[in-house]
């Protein structure tokens, strides 16, 4: 250890009591007197706390270097602010429990340099009591009333000044009680319920009851989920923290005391469990692993520690109900080496190399975890309104066998997050992922990491926000489109051939027919798998053909003539400027037609032949407009095909390819796109040939599928 790190070191030990290895501060703020008894606790992106104040009706602010405002910002007489969230933009709800009421939600938008609050003291009116709140990926609140057993939903009104409420959103079984509530990456709702039992609720409202049932007396307070979508739950009324699997059921039950009182909970990225035990002053840590430390640190006497946050580098804040104070937990034993690292005393003999060096070493980050430093960076790339392309760069030119990924969260905290793998077994280099399934308008934050046998190393958190949702599309095909008996304008998915099609299959599309389904009206192709060198009109291998009102379908196996397999009467009466939602299945034995989620016709085909090059092309002489196409690898059900046609299926399984022509502008000029974006993750995007993209046909039309 060199000289400059011992006196470091003193100097840390000097301010500070170490307990079992970690660091406390406390008091680290004082908010005011000892009876204002400070509630919840959240955290901005620019890590400022922000404390709720329940007696004095104020708001604390917190920087990071510790500066406090005691009265942020100050709410009315006896508002008595409780649960707190915070959406990406900063923006600050406070649910009020004023007694006797009105039972309240108050907005409070952060002054651009952040001094004060600019609030709306009424944002909505609750008309019943709750302690908690939440808020969804699309900045909507909901509340739990634990004497009413339901839970409102409120949706912000344009412009954000009032909120609109529907009361009950959902209704729980008498006696119930709701106290908490969390949403998983899912976007599903689940309720803690003082009946010991554990509600989960669909984004439509559907209610399971008791999804989960904790033992007699649990009492259970606050949850948070780790990445693999398991449930952690604080148990006020028997000491003990209660691991749910993603089916509901108890699988692990920690005890962190006896009379203890466990009330906020948070998890890390190791997957460690910490919570804020409020009737012995304590913060108990759970490992991923199992091991409890009762103890983890010991707060002053008459705290009472209620809420927990955790900011980026780990560091944990307690609300200390009983002094109105906050606590915060650092790292284990944290110094400055010689490079300039935070590294623990148990380690400072390691040898280190610097952050992005050539060597090989092991230590404990500022979690108090074990890492390599082969010096990893995040990156973020091209962002759309829900994808995203993330990675990290490992930067050690001798890095050892490890696996790369990114977690990723709306949440600066990672309370709650997603971890993806990027890669195995990989050395030094760039590596990159492409994430779906992103909320539009949102603001997300990424860290990248890496593990191998030494531990796990983080990248620095960046964030993104994603695009605004552009208007969905369809696609417009022109009428006399033919050169040489073939579309002269079309779509073509050189990698997905007929070849690739499974056994059973289903494709799936949305078209209108925008000319005559009368006598000499339409007649061409919607889609078609053809042999890229064969020119005649009929030479496919497969396709699907409209004449006038009439689908037929054509399978030409190894023949090349006008006499192949076809069926005229796959489905009749199309009728011109009509939405149909198609459907047509295979299961090896029988060919199936649905038309808007109803069956229509079945006929016996054997579908053996597929040519390797035969390849997807869409196009067509027909005036029609296509939306929705998706080609699925299996025999989809009535009930599968009349569950997705009206909604986006983007993240299914199943999918092998997915094109829901939302990405030009409809009727404008979108001649810089040059593909239908695959939405299925296979990227099989459908490249445009010959189309002009401009104006009303051949080009991003008005959609005829309704919201997505």
């Amino acid at each position: 250890m060199k000289i400059r790190d011992l006196i470091l070191l003193v100097l840390l030990l000097a301010f500070n009591h170490a307990v079992k290895g970690q660091t406390v501060t406390d008091p680290w703020a004082t908010l005011g007197a000892s009876n204002i008894q400070t509630a919840f606790i959240v955290m901005d992106a620019a890590n400022n706390l922000y404390v709720s104040n329940y007696y004095n009706s104020t708001i604390s602010k917190i920087t990071p270097a510790g500066t406090v405002t005691q009265a942020w910002v100050t709410l009315a007489g006896n508002t008595r602010p409780y649960g707190m969230v915070i959406d990406p933009s900063g923006v600050i709800y406070t649910v009020n429990r004023g007694t006797p009421g009105p039972y309240t939600i108050s907005k409070i938008t952060p002054t651009s340099d952040g001094s004060s609050g600019t609030l709306i003291q009424t944002w909505a009116n609750l008309g019943a009591e709750a302690y908690t709140i939440s808020i969804d990926a699309s900045g909507n609140l909901y509340a739990p009333f634990v004497s009413t057993n339901q839970i409102a939903k409120i949706v912000p009104a344009v412009g954000g000044a009032t909120g609109t409420v529907t009361k009950p959103w959902v209704t729980l079984a008498t006696g119930a009680n709701p106290f908490s509530i969390s949403f998983d990456a899912s976007g599903n709702l689940y309720s803690a319920n003082s009946n010991n039992t554990i509600s989960k609720i669909t984004p439509a409202g559907s209610v399971t009851q008791a999804w989960a049932t904790l033992a007699a007396s649990s009492n259970p307070q606050f949850m948070v989920f780790d990445p693999t979508g398991n449930l952690y739950v604080s148990c006020w009324g028997t000491s003990t923290v209660s691991k749910i699997n993603s089916s509901g059921t108890v699988t692990n039950v920690w005890s962190v005391g006896t009379s203890v009182w466990p009330a906020g909970i948070v998890l890390d990225e190791l997957g460690n469990i910490y919570t804020a035990n409020n009737n012995n002053n304590t913060v108990s840590k759970i490992t991923s692993s199992g091991t409890v430390t009762q103890a983890y640190a010991t707060l002053a006497t008459g705290s009472s520690p209620f809420h927990l946050a955790k900011d980026a580098s780990g560091n944990l804040y307690t609300t200390n109900m009983g002094n109105g104070k906050v606590s915060r937990i650092s790292s284990p034993n944290i110094y400055a080496n010689s490079f300039g690292q935070r590294v623990s005393i148990e380690n400072a003999n390691t040898a280190i190399s610097p952050e992005g060096g050539a060597n090989f070493g092991t230590g404990r980050d500022i979690y108090g975890k074990r890492y390599n430093t082969t010096g990893i960076s995040t990156t973020s790339g091209t962002v759309g309104s829900t994808t995203a392309i993330l990675g990290g760069i490992i930067s050690a030119t001798n890095a050892i066998s490890a696996s790369i990924g990114v977690l990723y969260s709306t949440d600066i905290n990672f309370g709650t997050f997603t971890s993806t793998t990027i890669q195995t077994n990989v050395g030094a280099g760039t590596y990159t992922s492409s994430i779906s399934g992103l909320s539009a308008a949102t603001t997300y934050y990424a860290k990248a990491f890496v593990t191998n046998s030494a531990g796990t190393s983080y990248g620095s958190v960046v964030n993104f926000t994603t695009a605004a949702a552009s208007s969905p599309a369809s696609f417009g095909f022109s009428s006399n489109n033919l050169s040489g008996n073939l579309p002269n304008y079309y779509i073509a998915t050189n990698n997905l051939t007929l070849s690739q099609l499974p056994t059973s299959w289903t494709i799936q599309w949305t078209h209108r027919t925008d000319e005559s389904t009368g006598s000499g009206g339409a007649d061409g192709m919607l889609w078609f798998f053809r042999n890229p060198s064969t020119t005649s009109k009929y030479s496919t291998d497969m396709h699907l053909y409209q004449i006038n009102g009439s689908l037929q379908f054509w399978y030409n196996g190894n023949s090349y003539t006008f006499n192949a397999t076809y069926q005229d009467n796959l489905m009749t009466g199309l009728t011109q400027n009509t939405t149909y939602k198609m459907a047509v299945t295979y299961d090896g034995t029988n060919l199936k037609t649905y038309s808007n989620g109803v069956q229509v016709s079945t006929f016996a085909i054997n579908i053996t032949l597929k040519p390797t090059n035969s390849t997807l092309l869409m196009g067509s002489n027909v005036a029609r407009t296509v939306d929705e196409f998706r080609i699925w690898d299996s025999a989809l059900t009535q009930a599968q095909i009349a569950a997705n046609q009206s909604s986006s299926v983007i993240g299914s399984t199943g999918l092998m390819l997915y094109y829901n022509f939302n990405q030009g502008t409809t009727g404008s000029n979108n001649t810089s796109i040059t593909s239908v974006t695959d939405q299925s993750g296979n990227n099989r995007n459908g490249v445009f040939y010959n189309m002009p993209l401009t104006g009303s046909v051949n080009n991003f039309v008005t959609s005829i599928v309704s919201g997505f």
